[in-house]
């Protein structure tokens, strides 16, 4: 609700001037925010260790908000709050993909309030400034085991940003 709350304040902003990536690593978890210069669209992306085996799973919404039952739900909420947060402060509007890759070293899980402040955390920091999206996802999936190619293939988000809008028709 408090996320959704700010989303339809951060609609009315600007647009942020560059990509940034921010980075963290917590309790076995490395997160990867990136931020870059388009309308609001949100994805989380979260891959986990399996034996021998990467599982995948996203979330993901445009300005109407997530249009299907969540599916990794706490997690994809409690990150959105940490951006959105960010966003507010900054007072700028951005497309946003958040990577968590969940090592194998996370034996227990804690909850979905240390997303939450892993992503706060995140957005403390220094951001890497990009080129562009695609520098931001280079550099993002460097740091991981999980390739570039690996986390586009499972979201959203270049279907998303491949998608016209009302207004490049005019």
């Amino acid at each position: 609700i408090i996320s959704k709350s700010l989303v339809s304040e951060i609609l009315e902003l600007d647009l942020i001037d560059s990509c940034r990536v921010f980075s963290y690593d917590h309790l076995g978890n490395m997160f990867s925010v990136i931020l870059f210069p388009h309308r609001w669209l949100f994805e989380m992306q979260e891959a986990w260790h399996d034996g021998n085996n990467i599982g995948f799973g996203f979330d993901s919404e445009d300005a109407r908000g997530i249009d299907h039952p969540p599916a990794i739900a706490g997690a994809y909420f409690a990150a959105k709050l940490g951006v959105s947060e960010y966003l507010m402060e900054k007072k700028i509007q951005a497309a946003v993909l958040v990577l968590r890759e969940i090592r194998p070293e996370y034996a227990v899980p804690v909850g979905v309030w240390q997303i939450r402040e892993a992503i706060r955390t995140a957005m403390k920091k220094d951001p890497y400034i990009a080129e562009s999206f695609d520098d931001g996802i280079i550099f993002a999936s460097k740091r991981m085991s999980v390739s570039k190619s690996d986390w586009l293939s499972r979201g959203r988000l270049l279907g998303m940003l491949k998608q016209k809008s009302i207004s490049d028709f005019f």
